[in-house]
This record gives C-alpha cells, structure tokens and sequence, in this order.
C-alpha cells in the first residue's frame, strides 16, 4: 500500500511567495535611495550626494558648500587663518580624462580671515580645515587674496 504525503506548500508556491517578497522590500527600498541611474553622483537628486569625504579629493559641490568656512595654512612664519571666499568653475575645453573624480575644473578663492598675513602664493601648503582634516593645496598669489585651482 502506497501513501503519498502532499505537503501543503509546493517549491513553485514558495518560490512565488520569495520573489514577491523581495519585490516588496525592493519597492519600499528604492524611494528612500532616491536612485537614478542617469545622473552623475554630486548632481542634484542624486542617491549619493557626495563625491568623496575628503575636501582634497571633493569637487565644486562639496567645496561651495564650504564657502565662509574657516582653513588653517601652515607656513614657515607659523600659520594663517584663511576663510574661503567662494568657488568659480573654470572654463575646460575637451573632455575630461578618466578617471578623475571631478566633473570639472574649479578655483577656490581664500581670503584672510582675522587680519592675519596671508602666506606668499606659487608654492604648496598644508592646509587643515576644522571638519574634513589636512590636506595639501597649491595657492597661486590673486592681489589681496589666495586661489587654489582644482582639476
């Protein structure tokens, strides 16, 4: 005598059941991801609104954020409180090489802050901003005021 156990629930039932699940959590995932396959990371509306944690590594989103913000340059007269004044983007003929984590060539504008001295431009310094840590940034002299350009 045969008997036949039939379970109550089939592969075909369970699998069913799986993927309606994940389909489930993947609809409520997406919205509070904000993804968007079309847009480059840092542009408005974009799932990761960062291009990186580092201002030495950070484009002209992350960088204008900073606009008022204050920097300390360290310099062999001792260091110089610099405040950053604003960001420009720059006119770049071409396309950009690959790899790199800018959209675009920027110039950051600082200007003295509490009077201090600001150290001669054409060279490179360390720079520490309170928030984002140390960084080494090249300044070029602009009158009363230091650039620094970003490629």
């Amino acid at each position: 005598m045969s008997t036949e156990i039939r379970a109550p629930l089939s592969r075909r039932k369970l699998l069913a059941a799986l993927a309606a699940g994940f389909t489930a959590v993947a609809a409520i995932a997406s919205p509070a991801l904000h993804l968007s396959w079309t847009r480059r990371p840092g542009k408005a509306g974009s799932w990761w609104n960062r291009q990186s944690f580092s201002l030495a590594k950070a484009g002209m989103n992350e960088w204008s954020q900073q606009v008022g913000s204050d920097f300390t340059v360290r310099a062999e007269g001792g260091a110089a409180a610099v405040r950053l004044e604003s960001v420009k983007p720059l006119m770049s003929a071409g396309r950009r090489p690959a790899g790199l984590a800018r959209d675009r060539a920027f110039e950051a504008v600082f200007a003295s802050a509490a009077g201090t001295a600001l150290p001669a431009g054409d060279r490179m310094y360390p720079v520490n901003h309170s928030k984002y840590g140390a960084m080494d940034v090249y300044f070029s002299p602009s009158g009363q005021k230091m650039g620094a350009v970003f490629n």
